[in-house]
């Protein structure tokens, strides 16, 4: 937690037991922080070229061929995925989508394998549908997958989908104005 006073900027550990006073600086940013308005800012953003992350070494599949990027870390077993990637589908004019395929548990990597496996004549468009059965069972080079998994863990993802609009803002969980919120409007409460 970071608290503002008449004293100055502090960051306060999770559990409350230590307080850093002095400059805070966001690495991954590459700018300090110093008010409460910057950290809102940018606490929610996220660079992943200024960072060294290339999705091209990643389990990734990429849908559309607008102008405006957009990486979506999504699994194949999770429905707000599906919803999201359903929205997507209907924006390809407008986006070009990065769907980073991430096992986001252990139950979940088989079929992720088997969806990475597929390539994306068939894994994407098994991915966007949700129907996995025609899907062969062919092995292949998880070597992109197994770096998904670091990039999330490194990054913190708590949660698929997980999306990175392409000014950086991120946004994680279930999503129901995927346009609006790549237009940046506020997002609406997800129906339960």
């Amino acid at each position: 937690n970071i608290i503002e006073s008449d004293k100055g900027t502090f960051f306060v550990s999770a559990n409350g037991r230590f307080v850093f006073k002095g400059p805070i600086y966001d690495m991954w940013n590459g700018q300090p922080i110093s008010t409460m308005e910057e950290v809102e800012k940018i606490v929610n953003r996220l660079d992943l070229k200024k960072i060294g992350v290339d999705l091209e070494g990643l389990s990734t599949f990429t849908l559309g061929k607008g102008p405006r990027e957009v990486v979506v870390f999504a699994s194949p077993e999770c429905p707000h995925c599906h919803q999201v990637l359903a929205q997507a589908a209907g924006l390809t004019e407008q986006f070009t989508f990065r769907i980073v395929v991430f096992p986001v548990s252990q139950k979940a990597l088989p079929l992720a394998k088997k969806v990475w496996c597929a390539g994306p004549e068939k894994g994407l468009p098994a991915l966007l549908a949700q129907k996995y059965d025609g899907l062969p069972e062919g092995q292949c080079d998880i070597t992109p997958m197994q770096k998904t998994l670091v990039v999330a863990r490194v990054l913190s993802i708590p949660a698929v989908p997980f999306l990175i609009r392409d000014d950086g803002q991120t946004h994680k969980g279930a999503l129901n104005d995927l346009a609006g919120w790549l237009a940046g409007q506020p997002i609406k409460e997800a129906k339960k």
